[in-house]
């Protein structure tokens, strides 16, 4: 999508730009000294440092060009503090969308589906090639928009063999859904979106996080061995305002895993999401992972990923993560009166957590979360998830920021600063040096942060509320040169009035990030063909995340599928308030 759908967000302090009287009566070097302190902004670098630098944004849109005059940028390269050709470099056009218009565009994309279901299973059983869309979705239990618009902004119809949809609070908000955790107001939604010709195999809620797995009915024969868990990280690790899901189904004798979750929120939880992390990743691979079976193609990895997930690592490590995963809740009577030796401190939940993993977490000391725990030596390898399942989708909010203030993400977004933005990314750090996220992968990020749009957002936009979101608790400070300046640049970036996406003008101004995510198994038999978000559909403060993939299955030659004439499965639905183990 253009970048001209999206609000270009200023800096919301406006200076007076006459000199302040008290700077003219400053007569003491630590008075001049404090006044220029107030003046200074804090700035980020390419390297993810913050720096301080001084600059008056305002007077800086006098110019038509308020990149290059922008002092704020200029601090991105040290060595070329006061040249405009740094600006210039690192000022880049926002990269064009990975998403279906572009894999259309490229011939990537799937074809639509035979007309037949003979033809589909035929086609499928012929190529071994599984086209799979995973969705997930924060609906601030909003309600949902008309079948058509999420027909043709995140689910067409007749394109996919398998379609997996995570929401989190869905239908209802944290507390109602205590009462009333079921969801089937938006699985029958879901339903009409995707047609008739599609079966809902799973669907599992907590509290107000929903996942629900659909099949088309062409390949129903395929599926079996459907498990659904669910994993708590809410208050006391018991409820599940927050937590995560996980669904595990075979289709031929390849096994999926499908995931979504909702970890902690706010800006400075990273370490308790790192562990919200783990804990769904350990204990959805022990509750419903599949063993390997003797041939079936495991993570035969690109370049990206480590060669512990590869053809190359060795038995001992996978055999050695296989047990740790079995074996997570076994209890030693040995250890049951050591309290610092058997409290697991690789989740840190402590000795009231509940953990299932502490009598085998213990080990070498490593580094999960960011800070030093001690862990078992197979939690370094790789994340369980990959071994224990041949394809792993996971999706959800997993909360993740943007490391920085709202005044700096909001140039860096006006300025298509799309480097500097992923590079503190807290996530894409995570997943280059946590061993947590080895042997997981995320596709190109090119949509810009999913999260907190304003509740009119989107709409049509006039200019007295396109000053009011930017200057919310500036408009007495208002003159006529401002007014003067707003409307130059607001005609400059929507000469048409288009609809325009505004980021939180509340008093929180949360910091816009890409909350909204989907990982992937890293291997060779699994493409991406999109990853994008769905920008028009607009009924809560989050937009939709959506990815697609071919998975190339395998069969056992020696079954008889044309043979099968019911699913040996029933359709699974749960909902589920807390878990007490």
């Amino acid at each position: 999508m253009s970048s001209n759908h999206f609000l270009p967000p200023l800096s919301t302090n406006i200076h007076d730009p006459k000199p302040r009287e008290k700077e003219k009566r400053s007569s003491t070097k630590r008075e001049r000294t404090r006044l220029e302190q107030e003046e200074t902004t804090t700035t980020i670098n390419g390297d993810g440092i913050f720096r301080k630098s001084q600059s008056s944004e305002l007077d800086s849109l006098l110019t038509d060009d308020a990149v290059a005059t922008n002092t704020m940028f200029q601090a991105y390269n040290p060595k070329l503090v006061n040249s405009y050709e740094s600006v210039d470099e690192y000022s880049q056009i926002w990269p064009e969308p990975f998403d279906d218009a572009k894999a259309t565009k490229e011939g990537r994309a799937p074809k639509e589906l035979p007309p037949t279901y003979d033809e589909i299973r035929r086609q499928v059983e012929f190529t071994g090639n599984v086209v799979v869309r995973v969705v997930t979705w924060n609906q601030e239990a909003k309600h949902y928009p008309a079948v058509e618009d999420l027909v043709k902004h995140l689910i067409p119809q007749r394109i996919f063999h398998v379609v997996a949809v995570g929401t989190q609070e869905c239908e209802n908000d944290f507390c109602r859904s205590v009462l009333n955790p079921s969801k089937a107001k938006w699985e029958t939604r879901l339903a009409e979106t995707l047609g008739p010709d599609y079966k809902m195999v799973c669907c599992h809620a907590l509290q107000a996080s929903h996942i629900a797995v659909c099949v088309h009915k062409a390949i129903v024969h395929l599926v079996s061995d459907i498990k659904s868990h669910a994993v708590p990280t809410g208050v006391y690790d018991t409820l599940g305002n927050k937590g995560g899901i996980g669904v595990s189904l075979n289709i031929g004798i390849s096994s999926f895993c499908f995931l979504n979750a909702h970890l902690a929120a706010h800006q400075n939880q990273m370490c308790r999401r790192t562990q919200e992390f783990m804990r769904i990743s350990h204990e959805v691979a022990k509750t419903i992972g599949i063993s390997k079976k003797p041939g079936s193609m495991d993570s035969s990895s690109d370049g990206d990923t480590n060669d512990s997930c590869g053809d190359s690592a060795s038995a001992e490590s996978n055999e050695g993560m296989m047990m740790m995963v079995n074996n997570a809740d076994s209890k030693e009577s040995s250890d049951s009166s050591s309290t610092a030796s058997s409290t697991c401190k690789a989740c840190s939940f402590g000795p009231s957590g509940g953990c299932v993993m502490c009598s085998s977490c213990r080990g070498t000391k490593t580094t999960i979360g960011g800070r030093g725990v001690t862990a078992h030596p197979s939690c370094t390898k790789i994340n369980p998830l990959s071994t224990a399942f041949d394809f792993v989708f996971w999706a959800g909010d997993f909360n993740y920021r943007i490391n920085g203030t709202r005044d700096i993400i909001d140039n860096l977004l006006e300025n298509n600063m799309h480097r500097i933005l992923i590079n503190n990314d807290q996530l894409m750090m995570l997943m280059q040096y946590d061993p947590l996220f080895k042997g997981l992968k995320e596709g190109p990020i090119t949509f810009r942060p999913t999260y907190k749009f304003d509740k009119e957002s989107g709409k049509f936009l006039s200019l007295d509320k396109y000053i009011y979101f930017l200057f919310p608790h500036e408009l007495k400070k208002m003159t006529h040169m401002h007014t003067h300046i707003i409307l130059k640049h607001f005609s400059r970036h929507h000469p048409n009035n288009n609809n325009i996406d505004t980021y939180d003008t509340s008093a929180k101004r949360r910091i816009p990030s890409w909350t909204d995510r989907i990982l992937y198994k890293a291997q060779t038999n699994v493409d991406l063909i999109s990853y994008s978000s769905a920008q028009n559909i607009r009924t809560s403060d989050h937009r939709p995340v959506y990815s697609t993939f071919t998975a190339k299955i395998d069969f056992d030659e020696c079954h008889d599928y044309d043979n099968i004439q019911v699913p040996l499965w029933s359709c699974q639905v749960k909902s589920e308030v807390c878990v007490i183990s």
